[in-house]
C-alpha cells in the first residue's frame, strides 16, 4: 500500500510540472485496523509553487511548513 501511496504522489506533482521532492519517512500497521497502515511522507516544493487539485482516497493528515 505504502509503494502505491508514494506512487500517487508522484503522479500528482509530477503531472502538475512541479519540481516536487517525495520522501518516504514511515510506514506502520494500524493496530486494531486490519488491512490498514499508516504512511508518513515528505513533499518538497519550491518557494512559491503549489499542487495542483487532487484527492486522496484515504484520511489525510497533512502539516505545512
Amino acid at each position: 500500500m505504502k509503494s502505491l501511496l508514494l506512487a500517487g504522489a508522484l503522479i500528482v506533482f509530477a503531472g502538475a510540472g512541479h519540481a516536487a521532492t517525495v520522501t518516504p519517512v514511515m510506514a506502520r500497521d494500524l493496530a486494531g485496523a486490519a488491512g490498514k497502515e499508516g504512511v508518513l511522507l515528505t513533499v518538497e516544493l519550491a518557494p512559491g509553487e503549489e499542487s495542483s487539485v487532487h484527492r486522496h482516497n484515504a484520511s489525510v493528515f497533512v502539516y505545512v511548513l
